[in-house]
């Protein structure tokens, strides 16, 4: 299984964009090893403003609320606390839910 990402200004201009091979799982487990790619890169580039997309709403609720325990990613806990680790460093980063056609990386 491969994951990627882009990163685009506010122009949507594109500035970065990864894939990586991470071996075999589900949907939920590439969408969280993307957004913790995707997010550990931004911050090695510098970028303090990031509006981080994903169309997976499981995803999108449990780190906008932090409500891991009471949703199905518990299993990617350890996954879910790195990201969490990322996100609180001195930096605005904006999780938002997006639905597959607005995504046109994905679409």
């Amino acid at each position: 299984m491969r994951i990627g990402g882009v990163v685009r200004d506010y122009t949507e201009r594109w500035l970065y964009g990864f894939t990586k091979f991470v071996g075999r799982d589900g949907h939920i487990l590439a969408e969280l090893l993307a957004i913790k790619e995707g997010l550990a890169r931004c911050w090695d580039k510098g970028w303090k403003y990031i509006i981080c997309e994903s169309n997976c709403l499981e995803i999108t609720e449990a780190l906008s609320n932090g409500e891991v325990e009471r949703n199905h990613c518990h299993k990617y806990n350890g996954i879910l606390e790195d990201i969490h680790t990322l996100l609180r460093r001195n930096w605005c980063v904006k999780i938002s839910h997006i639905s597959r056609d607005a995504n046109k990386v994905a679409g």
